[in-house]
């Protein structure tokens, strides 16, 4: 399988509380403004509690964003191999290791 996928992140750009909306409005390429109001009256219209379930129910299952993602092909035994890692920056690495910022 050649083609390539969109995937969905927790946004780090567009972010108001946990980048769940501003990450579902960066896969859609819609304004996040516009499906935070959209958001905002649906959870009035459901009774707030259904909404933030939704909400919190979808913090875990999507992963934030990674900073940098670098695609390459090789070929290993006369078959190309795909492969995906994520670069971080050094300093962040220990941070998050360490448990401090720096």
């Amino acid at each position: 399988m050649t083609g390539s996928y969109k995937k969905l992140y927790r946004s780090k750009e567009n972010r108001a509380v946990a980048g769940v909306i501003g990450g579902i409005g960066e896969y859609f390429s819609i304004d996040p403004t516009l499906l935070r109001l959209i958001w905002f009256v649906l959870l009035i219209l459901s009774g707030i509690i259904p909404g933030l379930v939704v909400y919190v129910i979808a913090f875990f299952i999507m992963p934030e964003k990674p900073d940098v993602m670098v695609h390459e092909s090789r070929k290993c035994h006369g078959h190309e191999v795909h492969m995906s890692m994520n670069i971080v920056p050094k300093k962040e690495y220990w941070s998050n290791f360490v448990g401090v910022r720096l």
